[in-house]
């Protein structure tokens, strides 16, 4: 639940930072599920527990996948007058 709200941040910031949010979300939720299945891998809590955990990393991480992009347009904010200079800033 935390891992899914944090990446829903994450994609909102990129939307309003980025032009194309999606390549940079995909790229960021797979780093970090692997980055995290690695971790559990050298440094298990208990024994066994990286043979479970790995694949539910990558499970949330396609879950977040799908269902963040798809339910952001929904959460639509109001828009921004053109003079604010952070509303112009995209990368």
């Amino acid at each position: 639940m935390i891992a899914c709200t944090v990446a829903g941040l994450v994609y909102y910031g990129l939307t309003c930072f980025t032009q194309r949010p999606l390549p940079w979300f995909i790229a960021i939720s797979l780093a970090v599920a692997i980055a995290d299945s690695v971790l559990v891998a050298f440094h298990p809590p208990e024994v066994g527990f990286a043979r479970v955990a790995n694949p539910l990393h990558f499970v949330v991480a396609v879950v977040a996948l799908v269902l963040i992009p798809a339910l952001a347009p929904i959460f639509r904010e109001p828009r921004r007058e053109s003079g604010n200079m952070s509303a112009s800033i995209r990368f």
